[in-house]
């Protein structure tokens, strides 16, 4: 489902035409092959040796090159197919890794990676915004596959995308390329730094994630910043990871407040914070 809902978001005008004979593959035989090339991970061009794959980078197959690259169960000949997709049609291979990456529910797979790495590309604003804000609208596999495929974007792109295509996207995509963004901040222009608070603070009354990050950068009152953090700690769609850090960002100023509305375990996690670090 999620695969043919990336190939019509894209509009890629992929047919996946029926192949010839001579081209037809056993994915589960190539998968086994491609398994004998110890490096493939760390070096995924290694893969491009098999003949089978030549076969189809000699005959210009992108096609076949983006059925491979969209395979679930064969992971090794999936990033044959991105990689060699890569070497055809790199802009082709952006929009594919980009979706694989995003709609990803096993981010911790180092299969994900070598998509991961097609997206560090520096392509032009417009066509980063073209392929981007499609995805935007659409729920990630999970937020670390997301936070994943945004980390990897140049951030003059993702700052590109925040200037013409933010205001036609969830603002949960928002919040994660803000959470990509505000470390950086010093670093932007004056302008740039505007645009980038400006939309921190539009998450401030939003449910879920984009509620996590403005309380994680945002600057907020220690009433706002007690309710907010109730909020977020009771909501089971945000990982255990955020609400970690947003304790451990605020703890100081929680561990002056008697009887917080938090649960006795993060109480207790506040409490051990105060001690260990001081307040």
């Amino acid at each position: 489902m999620k695969r043919s809902f990336l190939i019509a978001i894209y509009s890629l005008g992929l047919l996946f035409l029926a192949v010839g004979a001579e081209d037809k593959q056993d994915w589960s035989k190539l998968e086994s092959e491609l398994r004998g090339l110890q490096s493939a991970l760390s070096e995924p061009e290694i893969l491009l040796i098999n003949p089978i794959l030549q076969q189809i980078i000699t005959h210009k197959n992108t096609n076949l090159l983006v059925e491979l690259a969209i395979q679930d169960r064969y992971s090794l000949v999936a990033v044959a197919g991105i990689t060699g997709l890569a070497r055809l049609d790199p802009n082709l291979a952006y929009q594919v890794a980009l979706g694989r990456v995003w709609l990803s529910t096993n981010v911790s797979s180092a299969h994900i990676l070598p998509f991961a790495a097609q997206l560090s590309q520096d392509l032009p604003v417009d066509r980063f915004v073209a392929v981007f804000s499609p995805l935007a609208l659409l729920s990630p596999g999970d937020w670390g596959s997301a936070a994943l495929a945004v980390q990897q974007v140049p951030r003059k792109l993702l700052i590109g995308w925040l200037r013409t295509g933010a205001g036609r996207s969830s603002l949960t995509t928002v919040s994660l390329v803000i959470d990509n963004l505000m470390p950086k901040l010093s670093s932007f222009e004056p302008a740039d730094q505007q645009l980038v608070l400006d939309n921190l603070a539009a998450l401030r009354s939003a449910p879920g994630y984009p509620s996590a990050i403005w309380l994680l950068y945002g600057k907020t009152s220690l009433d706002e910043l007690i309710d907010g953090l109730r909020t977020v700690l009771g909501d089971n769609s945000i990982g255990i990871s955020v609400k970690t850090l947003l304790l451990r960002k605020h703890y100081k100023q929680l561990a002056k407040v008697d009887n917080l509305p938090f649960s006795d375990r993060d109480k207790r996690y506040i409490t051990e914070l105060a001690r260990k670090y001081g307040e």
